[in-house]
């Protein structure tokens, strides 16, 4: 509970600089060969290819260690980089997808400072669930399939105040959900854009 290279304490991802630590240190492109075999792409939003409001010009993190240390370095006021940290990843229980993504993580985090830590562990999809919503997981690696072709199947989950992904990780924008409650009524492709 304590940012002191044993553990994480609880608010340890509202620093912004370690969630853009955790970004850059990803290796997208193994993760896209490697994993899925060519078989995806990185998103740069949450609306995808042929939907409505996509676009392709939205800056995308890139792996890049230079910068995934700087932001490590930055975060905490230099408490991340001096003291590292040591928590557990999840992932649910047979989905070697995540598994693979979460050990190329672990890997490209660790390779930056001997003292950063990562465990990746298994876990039943119903306790990923029922944790991450009391906000009881530090990280866990999920995917999303829309239950139809439409882009408020992902800003709702999302963006939304409501949203289950948002709840997730506290995240709350008024005027964003004015908007998004707006977007699916609206019937016009340019506005709703």
């Amino acid at each position: 509970g304590k940012l002191d290279g044993q553990g994480i304490p609880p608010d340890f991802f509202s620093d912004s600089n370690v969630r853009k630590g955790f970004a850059h240190a990803f290796d997208y492109d193994s993760f896209i060969q490697d994993v899925l075999q060519n078989n995806g792409t990185q998103q740069n939003t949450i609306t995808i290819q042929g939907l409505i409001g996509y676009t392709d010009s939205a800056p995308r993190y890139e792996h890049d260690t230079a910068k995934a240390e700087e932001f490590f370095k930055a975060a905490w006021d230099g408490q991340v980089w001096e003291n590292g940290f040591s928590f557990p990843v999840f992932f649910n229980s047979g989905n070697t997808t995540r598994q693979q993504g979460l050990e190329i993580m672990k890997r490209s985090v660790e390779a930056l400072n001997p003292k950063f830590k990562i465990d990746v562990r298994e876990l039943q999809f119903s306790q990923i669930l029922t944790q991450s919503s009391a906000n009881q997981l530090t990280m866990w690696m999920g995917s999303w399939g829309a239950d139809f072709a439409d882009p408020h199947s992902f800003a709702q989950p999302f963006l939304d105040t409501n949203g289950r992904y948002a709840q997730d990780i506290v995240y709350s924008n008024p005027k964003l959900d004015k908007l998004i409650a707006e977007a699916v009524l609206e019937t016009d492709a340019e506005k709703r854009a």
